[in-house]
């Protein structure tokens, strides 16, 4: 016995260093223990949500009434009572009055969270829960609640054992010859006879939903995905989407889409515009072999997505990734059946191996990050559609926008950030970009698809600001750099600098490559596009006055896209080559302004802009953005390109895909801007960025003024010492040269004919101190007033103050500093 007891004591005690799974520590503990642990109020709620998620895999429903009890208390921790609702599920699976219960819950609480964990439950509680809530919900309107609650798991098979929902069905013969084994790798189908043979899964669904099978193609003629339209319970073969790996007559290995509607070739009737829905696998661009299949729906579009995963290697490293084949409308609103099958001719048997299945229900839009507050962070991100992973920046009360608007670095954009405006559209200012060099096409990030090169990293998210650092290699769309130097590519960083009013500074630093025997050519430094949602024009969202420009001497032209095509195309004025600031603006409709500064000055120059456009040829724009109208299904709309962002189809041309189709994700190029007329040596540009009202021009004038000239600095103390306005940082610099967490100086605008707009401070040598401010002789409260962070010794101040007339600051690590203290260093 005492051996037992050590035994145990050990294996636990392995268990609970090792992070064991809950289900391995369920083993030992016993269940009136865990349900003392769930109910004691005076433990911490990480032990009593330990304690709950281990009361999950007993399977004792002792643990019930408790577990219920936390649920339905709304003074009990959030998080807590989110893994009783998963816990409950899970023991109630034979528990019909328990499952009803909490049916009920989720259909009349008033708490979001409490009905999502409770969504999340469901899909989580098993098989035989699951059935019995589908069918609740179903009776209900509730199920559309579930449904817009995604993301979440409808089916995970990895074919470890039977389920049961697995049923045999032949397809376009007789049956006979079929026949399927559950082995360690998952399950192998087999075809004998001539015809297609294979096994559907009973649970249904509908939606927007991803659906992934991995998979090992093994003889035969082919094997393939199917996804059904439901017919009472039993597939439809004359309605269908699928995705087929099979062997040609050549014994060549390709795949395809396949699709019927009313029993009829969909394909024939969607091949128009260079549609593409076949592949040959053997080389680097299309892989050598297909290792998972995938099929997306876009509910809102109604459309459907088809991919296989691939993979190839990219300058020395292997990357995996989707290639896509050109999209399908959608052919009904039924529910749909999933479908794996092996095809053979008779002539030989046919095997192939299923792996792993998953449908997941997932979202149609972004969450609201309404409630999130400023700061930036890692978590899924959802546009048109498609979700994947995103640096997050969103903003708080401080920013007019922060309800629908944030900005986004987005896996499915290859991580070219974006202002997400709301579910129908965005705005990016694009990226660098660069032609010739011995390869064809463009030289951009949008080429890196399989993100061997293009990633964002988050360098600072404090309270007082955000930076965000994005880093990509300019090549094509066959990973070929400019100039192909097997030790050089040339490459772009960009650091996104954010304040809580949402105005930031984008800094560019452009590194290319030299030693060639390539001439450099120009290079594009921005190109102000909307992302446009699929199922949506441009014109729903983007005013025909597309683009205005302002400067600082009261100029403003207005650049219009007209429609009908009765009016000439706009054209660039020349005049904008010899403006020291111009302020870009994009005029959608009944949403935020988007604007981007850029200014050449002789005063700013150096740092904003280092080739000025009046000692060379570039300028503003380009009139080929002006001329430009949709076609195809965006006829007398604004032009769309297809190619990115999510989009992974092969490009029509080197450079580009025209917008097609109204169905698929796009963007509109609106304004070019030229940056350098051939670039040797690292260069940097920096622009001012941000949302605005919409027409407001006075505003964005301001802010401007704010950024490039906010006036005269002069120290009251000589505690610390003015540095330079930084206009990467949108920040006036100081150092505190006696190091005693003091910084006292006048700002004054006036002397400028400025005005200052929610000012930031920086001050090197600060330590480790508190920061309080003093502004005009008042103390500011932090959080209301201002905004700090201590980073790497130096404080960050951001004020909200708007001041045309001189006032007087007071930063100071001692609360009770007084504000003219240390007056000789004046």
């Amino acid at each position: 016995m005492k051996i037992r007891f050590i035994l145990v004591f050990v294996v636990a005690f392995i268990c609970s260093s090792c992070d064991f799974s809950d289900y391995t520590l369920s083993r030992f503990y016993k269940t009136e223990k865990l349900i003392e642990d769930v109910k004691d109020a005076g433990k911490s709620a990480p032990e009593r949500i330990r304690a709950a998620g281990i009361l999950k895999h007993k399977g004792d429903k002792r643990a019930l009434p408790p577990l219920l009890e936390i649920i339905m208390d709304k003074d009990e921790d959030a998080v807590l009572r989110s893994e009783a609702c998963i816990a409950a599920a899970v023991l109630a699976e034979s528990d019909r009055k328990t499952t009803n219960e909490l049916v009920l819950l989720c259909r009349t609480t008033d708490e979001p969270e409490i009905k999502k964990a409770l969504l999340k439950a469901f899909s989580l509680a098993g098989s035989g829960a699951m059935e019995i809530i589908l069918a609740e919900l179903r009776e209900q309107e509730l199920y559309d609640v579930r449904r817009q609650s995604a993301p979440y798991t409808v089916l995970r098979d990895r074919f470890d054992r039977e389920s049961g929902l697995w049923e045999e069905f032949y397809m376009d013969c007789n049956p006979g010859g079929g026949k399927y084994y559950f082995k360690d790798q998952g399950i192998e189908i087999e075809m004998c006879s001539s015809g297609i043979f294979g096994l559907y899964n009973k649970r249904e669904f509908n939606g927007n939903f991803d659906v992934v099978v991995r998979l090992d193609y093994g003889s035969g003629r082919s094997c393939g995905v199917v996804l059904f339209k439901n017919a009472g319970g039993l597939p439809d073969p004359g309605n269908f989407f699928g995705v087929e790996i099979f062997r040609d007559e050549a014994s060549k290995t390709k795949v395809r889409v396949l699709s019927q509607k009313d029993g009829s070739d969909f394909l024939r009737f969607n091949k128009r515009w260079r549609a593409k829905f076949e592949y040959e696998l053997g080389d680097d661009v299309f892989g050598k072999e297909a290792r998972a299949i995938r099929i997306a729906r876009d509910e809102k579009a109604k459309c459907m997505h088809f991919y296989y995963l691939y993979d190839r290697v990219i300058d020395g490293k292997r990357r995996e990734g989707w290639m896509e084949f050109s999209t399908l409308p959608d052919i009904s609103d039924e529910n749909f059946i999933l479908y794996l099958y092996a095809s053979s001719t008779g002539v030989k048997h046919s095997k192939s191996v299923f792996k792993d299945v998953i449908v997941e229900q997932t979202l149609t839009d972004d969450l609201s990050d309404e409630d999130t507050g400023f700061g930036a962070g890692w978590r899924d991100y959802t546009f048109s559609g498609f979700t994947g992973k995103g640096v997050v920046v969103s903003f708080g009360e401080e920013f007019p926008f922060y309800k629908d608007s944030k900005f986004v670095f987005w896996s499915e954009a290859n991580y070219q950030p974006w202002w997400h405006i709301d579910d129908k559209c965005g705005v990016s200012y694009e990226f660098c970009e660069i032609w010739n060099g011995g390869v064809d096409g463009c030289c951009e990030p949008m080429s890196d698809r399989l993100r061997r090169w293009s990633k964002a990293d988050i360098v600072e998210s404090n309270d007082a600001r955000v930076v965000v650092h994005w880093h990509y290699v300019l090549a094509n769309t066959e990973y070929k750099w400019w100039g192909m130097k097997p030790d050089k590519k040339p490459y772009a960083d960009e650091w996104y600098y954010f304040y809580p009013d949402g105005t930031g500074v984008r800094k560019l630093v452009y590194t290319p490559v030299s030693g060639t025997k390539y001439e450099m050519s120009w290079n594009e430094i921005s190109e102000l596009m909307t992302i446009n949602r699929s199922g949506v024009r441009p014109s729903e969202f983007l005013s025909q006055t597309a683009v205005t420009m302002l400067n600082l001497e009261g100029k403003k032209i207005d650049f219009l896209w007209d429609l009908s095509q009765e009016k000439a195309p706009a054209k660039m004025d020349p005049d904008t080559r010899s403006w020291n600031e111009a302020i870009c603006r994009i005029n959608l409709i009944s949403r935020p302004a988007v604007f981007e500064v850029f200014a050449q000055s002789d005063e700013t120059y150096a740092k904003t802009f280092p080739r000025q456009y009046k000692d060379w040829w570039g300028h503003y724009g380009q009139d080929w953005s002006f001329e430009m109208r949709g076609g195809y299904e965006f006829k007398d709309d604004f032009w769309t390109f297809s190619h990115w962002p999510i989009s992974k189809i092969p490009y029509d041309e080197a450079v580009k895909t025209n917008g097609k189709f109204l169905r698929e994700p796009s963007h509109t190029s609106l304004l070019p801007v030229a940056g350098h007329p051939g670039a040797t040596e690292v260069t940097t540009w920096a622009m001012l960025i941000g949302l605005g009202e919409d027409g407001n021009d006075k505003d964005l004038i301001d802010r401007t003024k704010s950024w490039l000239y906010p006036g005269k600095i002069e120290m009251r103390s000589g505690s610390s010492s003015f540095v330079e306005n930084d206009y990467y940082q949108r920040a006036l610099v100081f150092n505190n040269v006696r190091s005693d967490g003091k910084c006292d100086f006048s700002l004054d605008p006036k002397s400028r004919d400025s005005i200052v707009i929610n000012p930031v401070f920086i001050i090197k040598n600060w330590g480790g101190k508190a920061v309080f401010v003093k502004a005009g002789g008042e103390q500011l409260e932090e959080g209301p007033d201002f905004r700090t962070a201590v980073v790497d010794g130096k404080a960050i101040v951001w004020v909200k103050m708007k001041f045309e007339e001189p006032v007087e600051f007071s930063i100071s690590g001692d609360k009770n500093a007084s504000e003219n203290s240390d007056a000789e260093g004046k």
